[in-house]
């Protein structure tokens, strides 16, 4: 699997362990977070810090909850009620969507529940099982969806390096497209950008999906920014990596955005190299990395698209 979902009760978080594993070991470019759920869960985490008599032990807390390493590691799947004890809330919600761990200082036997002393043994454990799936596995869109939700629900912008595929035009990716971008979109999401080869496409097939772009952005009522852009990259930097990347993490998919028979791997990008890859595709402008004037570009923004 590509993430692990993990509760953590808010009281322990005083423990300076704990922090060093939520710090280091946690983020979705470690493919481990730490489950909003209740949905006060930060606030419950404050209001620890707030009622800790020593000033040295709240100072971490306080750090530790304003630090992007735990920010961007902290994900809401669930919502959920925020009344009664957040021990007997988990173990409700575990019921009908397990958590992959619980981080709890008792032994629930029934529960995947380890202490703080027993974090290693956990951190150890889960590094076999995630950080990659293979999407062959996984036969409808809803399927892909839920196992990209925590990158989906974490990044607002993305940028899909998609090399040779249609996204609307293409029986393969098309319902799959529709249902991560409404998905994405409905949590928030505001800016995404399609990057493909020139290669294998000539302009009236760019303009058919452009169109079909349009088309389906004005029916859900986007109100964000759309780019969908082709580069010719036959003389340098061909593309063919297919990458899914936002400004927090990125996922390497196999061939691309599309759900097939054939066994396809789609894992996380560590950090270095997510943050090479973010560079190339999303901090700059990737028409200068290729020959210039020769880029096909459709902008939809707002209610209006342009070519």
């Amino acid at each position: 699997m590509l993430y692990h979902e993990v509760a953590v009760d808010p009281k322990l978080v005083s423990s300076e362990t704990l922090q060093i594993y939520l710090r280091t070991c946690f983020g979705l470019d470690k493919g481990r977070f730490v489950s909003a759920f209740p949905k006060d869960w930060t606030n419950a985490v404050r209001r620890v810090a707030n009622n800790n008599d020593d000033p040295y032990c709240k100072k971490r807390i306080t750090s530790l909850l304003a630090s992007p390493e735990l920010s961007q590691s902290i994900v809401d799947l669930r919502g959920g009620q925020t009344i009664g004890s957040w021990k007997d809330l988990v173990c409700e919600a575990h019921k009908s969507r397990p958590f992959n761990a619980i981080v709890l200082d008792e032994n629930l036997s029934e529960y995947p529940t380890y202490s703080v002393e027993d974090m290693g043994i956990y951190v150890s454990e889960s590094d076999e099982e995630i950080g990659y799936v293979d999407i062959s596995k996984e036969s409808k869109p809803n399927e892909v969806v839920t196992t990209l939700a925590p990158f989906l629900i974490q990044n607002k912008r993305l940028t899909l390096v998609n090399a040779y595929q249609n996204l609307l035009a293409d029986s393969k990716s098309r319902n799959l497209f529709k249902s991560l971008f409404s998905f994405w979109a409905d949590r928030g999401g505001r800016e995404f950008t399609v990057i493909r080869s020139r290669r294998q496409l000539d302009y009236a097939q760019f303009k058919e999906e452009s169109m079909l772009l349009e088309q389906f952005l004005r029916d859900r009522g986007f109100t964000g920014l759309f780019k969908y852009i082709a580069v010719d990259d036959a003389q340098k930097d061909r593309l063919h990596e297919r990458y899914l990347i936002g400004p927090f993490s990125g996922i390497e998919m196999g061939y691309g955005l599309e759900i097939n028979n054939k066994p396809q791997r789609w894992k996380i990008l560590l950090k270095a190299p997510h943050l090479a890859v973010r560079r190339t595709f999303m901090d700059l402008d990737v028409r200068d990395n290729f020959a210039p004037n020769t880029w096909l570009e459709y902008t939809y923004k707002g209610s209006m698209g342009y070519r």
